[in-house]
C-alpha cells in the first residue's frame, strides 16, 4: 500500500480565507476573506503581492479569475441581501478597473466565459433578468427577461447560455448580441445547474435525471434515482455523474441514459462541498471527510 503525505511546508499565511481560492498564470494566488478583503499572494514564497480593501461591501460569492482580472460579487456593507455590485480588480496590482451596479440583487451562482461574464438579476421574483457584461470593461452587452425565477448559475456551451427555471425546464438563450430564448419543458424543477454534452443537455431533477436534445428541446431520455439528487451532475468522458442521497451514479449520455456503475458513498454539499474533475479522475469528500477518487473503467465499489 502505498501512503502519501505533506513532505515540507513551503509556507503559510494567515489571511482568515473564506470561500474558494482561485489561481492565475501559475504564479498567483487570489485569496477572499470573510470581512471582504482579496488578497493576491505569490504561489511560489507566499508573499502578500496586493491587497483590495473590503470596505466596498462584504463579498457575497466566489471570486472569479481570468482575463487579467479578479472580479468580485459584493453587497452593501452591513447588509445580508444578496449582491447588487460586480467590481473587476486588475491581477496586476489590485486597483478596480470597473464596477457594475444594479438596482435588483444578483444571485451568487455567475460565470466568465470567452471575455464575457454572465449573471442572474432578481433571482427570488417572478421573473429573472440574464445578464451579460463585457469582462474587460464592464459593459452590459444584453439582457434577457425570462419569466421565472432562476437560481442557478449560467452555463456557456459553445453559443448558447443555459439555465434552469424555478417551475421546471430549462432555458436555452443565444451568447450573441440580440440573445433570444427558449425553453426546453420539464416534468419537474431541476435541482442545479444542468450540464451540456453530446448534443444533450442533462438536469437533475429531483429524484431523476433527464436529457433533452440542444437543437429542440425534445426529450432524449429520463433515468430514475434511488435517492434525492443533490448539486450539479458532472461530465466525464462519455458519462454523466449525479450525486444522490444513496450514493453516486454514472449514466451513459449516448445509450439512452443507461446506468454505468453506482457507489453507496454518500455526502452532503453543504458540509462536503461540492466534487469535482481533474484530469478525467473524479474527486469527492463523503460524510466521514474521507477523499475518494474516481476513474471511467471504476466500478464504483
Amino acid at each position: 500500500m502505498i501512503i502519501y503525505g505533506f513532505v515540507s511546508q513551503r509556507w503559510e499565511r494567515p489571511l482568515r480565507v473564506r470561500d474558494d481560492l482561485m489561481t492565475y498564470d501559475s504564479q498567483t494566488l487570489c485569496a477572499p476573506t470573510g470581512h471582504g478583503d482579496v488578497f493576491a499572494l505569490n504561489s511560489r514564497s507566499g508573499d502578500i503581492v496586493w491587497t483590495a480593501s473590503g470596505r466596498a461591501g462584504p463579498l457575497a460569492a466566489p471570486i472569479v479569475v481570468g482575463a487579467g482580472q479578479v472580479f468580485t460579487l459584493r453587497t452593501k456593507s452591513g447588509s445580508e441581501e444578496r449582491a447588487t455590485r460586480v467590481t473587476a480588480l486588475s491581477v496586476e496590482d489590485g486597483t478596480e478597473s470597473w464596477s457594475y451596479q444594479v438596482d435588483a440583487p444578483l444571485t451568487a451562482g455567475w460565470v466568465l466565459d470567452g471575455g464575457v461574464l454572465y449573471a442572474v438579476e432578481r433571482p427570488d421574483s417572478g421573473s429573472s433578468v440574464i445578464v451579460a457584461l463585457r469582462a474587460q470593461t464592464g459593459e452590459r452587452l444584453w439582457s434577457v427577461l425570462l419569466p421565472e425565477p432562476v437560481r442557478s448559475a449560467p452555463v456557456v456551451s459553445g453559443e448558447f447560455v443555459y439555465v434552469t427555471g424555478g417551475h421546471g425546464g430549462v432555458f436555452q438563450l443565444s451568447c450573441g448580441s440580440r440573445a433570444q430564448w427558449c425553453r426546453f419543458p420539464a416534468d419537474a424543477s431541476p435541482a442545479a445547474s444542468p450540464v451540456v454534452t453530446d448534443g444533450s443537455v442533462v438536469v437533475s431533477q429531483g429524484r431523476a435525471l433527464a436529457a433533452y436534445d440542444t437543437a429542440d428541446g425534445g426529450l432524449r431520455w429520463r433515468r430514475r434515482l434511488p435517492g434525492l439528487a443533490v448539486g450539479q451532475p458532472f461530465v466525464m468522458g462519455p458519462a454523466v455523474y449525479v450525486a444522490h442521497r444513496a450514493g453516486l451514479a454514472a449514466h451513459s449520455v449516448a445509450s439512452s441514459g443507461r446506468r454505468l456503475w453506482s457507489s453507496e458513498i454518500t455526502w452532503d454539499t453543504q458540509t462536503q462541498g461540492e466534487p469535482v474533475v481533474v484530469d478525467g479522475v473524479f474527486h469527492l469528500t463523503d460524510r466521514r471527510g474521507i477523499v475518494r477518487a474516481f476513474g471511467t473503467a471504476d466500478p464504483g465499489s
